[in-house]
This record gives structure tokens, C-alpha cells and sequence, in this order.
């Protein structure tokens, strides 16, 4: 259980907002869903570099005990988990706070009307 500390206050601090994004958002978020995962897994990935880079200059560590040992890399699964939960939050935050006017057409363009 100890190696899953990380993961388990991660999750307790990420779940409940990212549900109640989708609970109160849940239209807007799958209107946008072509569009935001691309911000998510571009800013988890530069952020999970970023920390990569960190991790081998000795800048910090994470305790053995408290993760559960699996890496991306030498970044932990967790730590990359952290980055990615981050930026979809901020993410579908955003999508949920444009204008209705903002929302994107759901249908492809037709032909121009004269």
C-alpha cells in the first residue's frame, strides 16, 4: 500500500475535479474533445521532459517507498500522471469558461449560399 501513496493522493486530488468538469460541462467538453486532449498531451509531454531533465541533474528525487516503482524513462509513472491530470484540468478549464459563441462547428462546412 505505501508504494501507491503517491498515486492514491494524486488521484484523491485530481479525480473529483476533472468529474466535476465533465458533470457540469459535459457537452461543451465533447464539442471541444478534438481540440483539448492535443493541448493536454502537448503540455503533460514538455512538462514531463522538463522534469526528466530535472530528475537526472539530481534538482530532486522521489522516495522509493512511496511510488510504485514504474517510469517513464527516469520520470515516475506518477510524476508523469501529475503533468498530464495538471494540464487536462487547466485544459477543459478553460474550454469551460469560453463563450457559447466560441464553440466550434459541429458539422463540415457546405457549399457557400449565394
Amino acid at each position: 500500500m505505501a508504494h501507491a501513496t503517491y498515486l492514491l493522493f494524486l488521484l484523491a486530488w485530481a479525480l473529483p475535479i476533472l468529474g466535476l468538469q465533465w458533470l457540469v460541462g459535459w457537452r461543451k467538453l465533447w464539442v471541444w474533445r478534438r481540440r483539448w486532449p492535443w493541448a493536454v498531451l502537448l503540455v503533460g509531454s514538455y512538462l514531463t521532459l522538463a522534469d526528466s531533465l530535472a530528475i537526472a541533474q539530481h534538482i530532486w528525487f522521489f522516495q522509493p517507498t512511496l511510488i510504485l516503482g514504474l517510469t517513464l524513462g527516469n520520470v515516475p509513472l506518477e510524476e508523469a500522471l501529475f503533468y498530464f491530470l495538471t494540464a487536462a484540468m487547466i485544459a477543459q478549464g478553460y474550454i469551460l469558461l469560453l463563450p457559447s459563441s466560441a464553440m466550434p462547428s459541429c458539422s463540415p462546412p457546405g457549399p457557400p449560399s449565394s
